[in-house]
């Protein structure tokens, strides 16, 4: 929730706004839609209180303004949607590639990543395609020995 929401300004220009961190924070991961190809992500603290929607994590993210990660997910449905089948499987598909990723297990994260793109509705076929690339590049390039699997957001 927002530190301070209401109207702000003069008496003679105002306007009802919402301002603080998780204000700052929503604004910076909303800006990220485009990069990871998705139409919808949320925060860790959205997701907590949606939890019965189909959402699935995406990354750990660092953004301008913050020194802890937040982890960011992506909604594909309603709370229907989540007891499907289908998406259960992708869920778990999903969910081993984050893990193997975060894990430093590329070759495994790769395999997942293709699994659940075959899983996945065309709308994240883009995401899976892009993570595939990240992937393909750590295991031509590994990452230090302090690499955290956070994605660093350097831009607003």
């Amino acid at each position: 929730f927002a530190d301070r929401a209401g109207n702000l300004g003069s008496e003679q220009r105002f306007s009802y706004s919402a301002i603080g961190d998780p204000v700052n924070v929503a604004s910076r991961v909303e800006s990220l839609t485009k990069q990871y190809g998705l139409p919808v992500l949320v925060t860790e603290n959205t997701a907590a209180n949606a939890s019965d929607l189909a959402l699935l994590e995406i990354d750990l993210v660092r953004v301008v303004g913050r020194a802890q990660p937040v982890a960011i997910f992506t909604v594909l449905g309603d709370d229907v949607y989540a007891r499907q089948p289908g998406f259960t499987s992708l869920f778990v598909a999903h969910s081993r590639m984050i893990a193997n990723y975060r894990g430093r297990l590329f070759a495994e994260a790769a395999g997942a990543a293709a699994e659940a793109r075959k899983l996945a509705p065309p709308t994240m076929h883009a995401f899976y395609d892009n993570y595939a690339n990240r992937i393909e590049m750590l295991c031509k390039n590994p990452p230090p020995d302090d690499w955290d699997g956070v994605l660093e957001v350097l831009e607003k």
